[in-house]
C-alpha cells in the first residue's frame, strides 16, 4: 500500500494494463498503437527457461526480484 493505494509494480504485464493503455492510446495518442506482452501466458518457470537459452544477456540483466 502507498498513500492508501494498492501498488502493482507488474501491472504493466496485466490484461488490465493492456485494456488501460489500448483506451489512452486511441485517446490521447495520434499513432495507432497496439501493446501486448508476449510473458503475460507464461508463468515465472516458463519464462526462465527460455530466458536461460540467451547467455548474451546474463550479464547484464537486472531484475526486481533478488533474493
Amino acid at each position: 500500500m502507498l498513500f492508501g493505494e494498492k501498488v502493482n509494480h507488474q501491472y504493466s504485464k496485466t490484461y488490465e494494463f493492456e485494456n488501460d493503455f489500448a483506451e489512452y492510446s486511441k485517446k490521447y495518442l495520434k499513432a495507432n498503437v497496439k501493446y501486448f506482452s508476449f510473458l503475460r501466458p507464461l508463468n515465472e518457470m516458463q519464462i526462465a527457461k527460455i530466458f536461460s537459452r540467451y547467455t548474451k544477456y546474463h550479464k547484464v540483466f537486472k531484475s526486481c526480484n533478488v533474493r
